[in-house]
């Protein structure tokens, strides 16, 4: 047995190596330069691992990982809030400093998705419009959290809680912003075709987070479900834009086309 020991921080009497009551450690030595590295590799590579495990099992296995979140393990795994803080501020570093052309990556992908070269008109309110959600990406996609976790819950609720279905949602918006910000990189390396379908493929990923979230093994039946939820939501962001674009189309008129920037592209569409 170990004598009792009073820990340096909260004064409390305790054994071993941490204080139980606030995690201290009680074999606090001088400052040595080997002192300083050991904490330097622990603090480092210990988020590290964390992270890498988060972001790798985030692919192969996105069900996991909420799983493990959602049932308490809060130590395996990246919260899923710190988990998509981190990846925001990630894509907005990146787009900041990589010096994204939006005009030729929204023309690009006008053309891979819909065989079609864009106007003028339309191509600079694509452009603008690309801009300014990217300026405001945390919101963005913690609005698109909520809107997946609603039908996910939906289909899910006799295994999940609604805000059990938001962490999981959560989780997977921080995992499409990994996508988004793969998309990008892709892009300005030349390839922007893949750039184009690698940027799909969050609709997939709601499918194979409930495949892998509620079995052991991935559920194709789960999968599809996933797959729905995923359509469902689309459905439902589609419906409230439409709602919110009527009603400030009829209090503000001809002002709120020309607040998106696109009114040319209605003048166009006329003519």
């Amino acid at each position: 047995m170990q004598n009792n020991t009073t820990c340096i921080n909260c004064g409390a009497q305790t054994q071993g190596k941490f204080c139980h009551e606030c995690g201290q450690s009680l074999q606090v030595k001088r400052i040595t330069l080997r002192s300083m590295l050991a904490e330097l590799k622990d603090k480092v590579f210990g988020l590290d691992s964390r992270f890498v495990r988060t972001l790798a099992h985030g692919f192969t296995k996105p069900g996991v990982v909420a799983r493990c979140y959602i049932e308490g393990n809060r130590k395996r795994y990246l919260g899923p809030l710190a988990y998509f803080l981190l990846m925001t501020t990630i894509y907005l570093l990146y787009i900041n400093y990589a010096s994204i052309d939006f005009e030729a990556y929204a023309e690009r992908t006008a053309e891979d998705l819909y065989g079609y070269e864009q106007n003028p008109a339309r191509l600079e309110a694509q452009k603008d419009l690309l801009k300014k959600s990217a300026k405001s990406t945390r919101l963005l996609y913690a609005l698109n959290a909520l809107l997946v976790a609603l039908p996910l819950w939906l289909l899910f609720r006799k295994k999940i809680s609604f805000l059990e279905s938001v962490m999981a949602s959560v989780y997977l918006s921080a995992q499409s912003i990994v996508l988004a910000v793969i998309s990008l990189v892709v892009f300005t390396m030349g390839a922007a075709t893949a750039s184009t379908v690698i940027s799909l493929l969050p609709f997939i990923f709601a499918g194979w987070l409930a495949a892998t979230m509620f079995t052991q093994k991935a559920s194709l039946r789960n999968f599809f479900l996933g797959l729905l939820s995923s359509f469902l939501s689309l459905v439902l962001a589609v419906f409230i834009s439409m709602f919110l674009a009527f009603f400030a189309a009829l209090l503000l008129g001809d002002a709120f086309f020309e607040l998106l920037g696109i009114e040319g592209v209605i003048q166009d569409q006329s003519d």
